[in-house]
C-alpha cells in the first residue's frame, strides 16, 4: 500500500491519545534511497527498536542527526516529507514508554500492510524467508500500475478505511506482536520458530502479551483487504 495508507492504518490501530505514534509507519521508508536498500535495510523487524528512537529523536523532537551516519541522514532528509501526512496534529509529545510501544507498533505495521505490495524479508538477520500475500498475487497477476501509478489504490484505500473492522482495539503491545506472528505465518515459519522469537525479543516484547482475538484480527482485516484487492483489480 501507498503511504497514505500506511498512515490511516496506524492511526486506526492505536488510541486517540497516541495519534502520533503512527509517525513510526512511515520510518521505514527511510531505505527507499539509494534504490538498492529498498526494502533491504529497515524492512525487518529486528532493527525496529533502533530505528525508533532515532526517528523520535530526528522526527518528532526535532533532534539534530550525525549525517555521517546512513540512518540518521536520510531521516533527517525524509522528515519534512513524513510530517506533511500529518499537519495540523501535535507531534510533541512526551517520549514515555507508551509512545515507545505505539511507535514500535506502528513501525512493524508498515512492515505487514507491505505484505501486500512485495515480498517483505520481515525476520532477516535471524531467518529470510519471504511475507506476502503469495496466494492474492496469484489471482489479480500484475495488479501494481493500475494500483499506483493508475490511481486504484484511492478508491480502494477508501473502501478499506470504511469497514467495520476497526472498532476493535487492542493494546499496542497486543497488536504488535500479532501482526509479527501474521508475519510468520506468512513467511511459511512456526510461530514459536527460534527466528520470531528472536524477532519478538528485539522489539522487546514483555511475556505474556500474546493475545489471540489480535491475531484473529489480523486475519480478518486480511481477508478484507485482499478481497477489496480482487473487486478493485480483479
Amino acid at each position: 500500500m501507498d503511504s497514505r495508507s500506511h498512515v490511516e492504518f496506524a492511526k486506526r490501530l492505536l488510541p486517540s491519545h497516541l495519534q502520533s505514534a503512527a509517525v513510526g509507519a512511515l520510518f521505514p521508508q527511510i531505505d527507499r534511497q539509494p534504490a538498492t536498500l529498498h526494502r533491504n535495510f529497515a524492512h525487518h523487524v529486528s532493527k525496529t527498536g533502533e530505528l525508533v528512537e532515532d526517528g523520535l529523536r530526528i522526527v518528532l523532537r526535532s533532534g539534530d542527526a550525525d549525517t555521517s551516519k546512513y540512518t540518521e541522514k536520510r531521516f533527517a532528509e525524509e522528515k519534512h516529507r513524513i510530517l506533511e501526512y500529518f499537519s495540523g496534529n501535535s507531534l510533541r509529545p512526551d517520549l514515555n514508554d507508551d509512545v515507545r510501544d505505539a511507535t514500535r507498533m506502528a513501525f512493524v505495521s508498515h512492515l505487514y500492510l507491505d505484505t501486500f505490495n512485495q515480498p517483505v524479508q520481515a525476520f532477516t538477520p535471524f531467518k529470510s524467508n519471504c511475507a506476502g500475500q503469495f496466494e492474492l498475487w496469484d489471482r489479480i497477476g500484475d495488479f501494481r500500475y493500475p494500483l499506483y501509478v493508475a490511481g486504484r489504490v484511492e478508491a480502494l484505500r477508501k473502501d478499506w478505511l470504511k469497514s467495520s473492522i476497526w472498532t476493535k482495539q487492542f493494546h499496542s503491545n497486543e497488536i504488535m506482536q500479532a501482526m509479527i506472528m501474521r508475519l510468520a505465518d506468512l513467511a511459511g515459519l512456526a510461530r514459536n520458530a527460534q527466528p520470531v522469537l528472536d524477532a519478538l525479543t528485539s522489539v522487546s516484547l514483555p511475556k505474556q502479551v500474546m493475545n489471540e482475538q489480535a491475531i484473529t484480527w489480523c486475519q480478518d482485516m486480511e481477508f478484507e483487504l485482499c478481497d477489496l484487492h480482487i473487486r478493485h483489480l480483479g
